[in-house]
């Protein structure tokens, strides 16, 4: 029971509920899942030429993470889930949904406290289950989804690499969006796919992370820029005393 000793003092720690935001991806789209040593993903993912990231859009302040353990045939088994609602009903969103309830998929979320928790994998997908409300008046009209795993005791592995760029989901227009955790000052490089390519214009951040730096093949490239498909895109922040974010795209 000496490990007692080793567990941090919660005093002054933060404790902030719910959640920030998610990256997901199909898991076709992983070449091989990176190892977890110690309950702890350490090294980026690596992914087929082309594909990228997508950050999800969902209704603020909606989003939520659980674990519940149980025994299964003797094993201990933990099932992390992820759980929010997006706004109103339609069918573009249903499609995108009933298609990745089917094939699964690989998430990274961070939480409010800035810790990163990854849910399914390449060999073992995260399983999207939905449900639509279309309340009376005061209440909401949402599509809730939740996202569930099946892990070992341990529970979904931290994810202590840093995040990935991501392309956005939704829009008229291309938009790229970057969260940096604590500590870091750039994402891994974003390799432009086709939902990417096009003209950027228009800088949106936390507000503290700032001023970005953007290289277009290795080049300092200040916005205004176009991207083309093929091209690689790094970013990076000047101020990385906490989490932040940066979304790029063209108005």
């Amino acid at each position: 029971m000496s490990d007692f000793w080793n567990i941090e003092k919660l005093n002054g720690q933060d404790n902030m509920p719910g959640g920030r935001s998610f990256l997901f991806i199909d898991p076709d789209d992983i070449v091989v899942d990176p190892y977890v040593i110690n309950n702890n993903i350490d090294t980026a993912h690596a992914l087929v030429a082309g594909k990228t990231w997508w950050s999800a859009e969902f209704t603020e302040l909606s989003l939520g993470f659980t674990e519940s353990e149980s025994i299964k045939a003797g094993a201990y088994v933990t099932t992390p889930t992820l759980k929010g609602y997006v706004p109103k009903d339609n069918l573009t969103l249903l499609n995108l949904m009933f298609k990745i309830a089917k094939h699964g998929l690989v998430v990274l979320y961070l939480d409010n406290n800035g810790n990163v928790r990854q849910l399914g994998s390449k060999e073992n997908p995260a399983k999207l289950k939905r449900s639509t409300t279309h309340g009376s008046a005061g209440n909401a009209n949402k599509v809730a989804f939740a996202i569930s795993a099946i892990t070992g005791q341990e529970g979904a592995p931290f994810y202590q690499s840093a995040l990935p760029a991501a392309h956005v989901c939704g829009g008229n227009t291309p938009t790229i969006q970057a969260i940096f955790a604590e500590g870091y000052n750039d994402v891994p490089d974003f390799i432009v796919g086709a939902d990417a390519a096009g003209d950027y214009n228009t800088e949106q951040s936390d507000g503290t992370s700032g001023p970005f730096v953007y290289k277009i093949n290795t080049v300092v490239t200040p916005l205004p820029f176009s991207l083309d498909n093929g091209d690689v895109l790094g970013m990076n922040r000047t101020n990385s005393a906490a989490a932040g974010w940066v979304k790029l795209s063209y108005v």
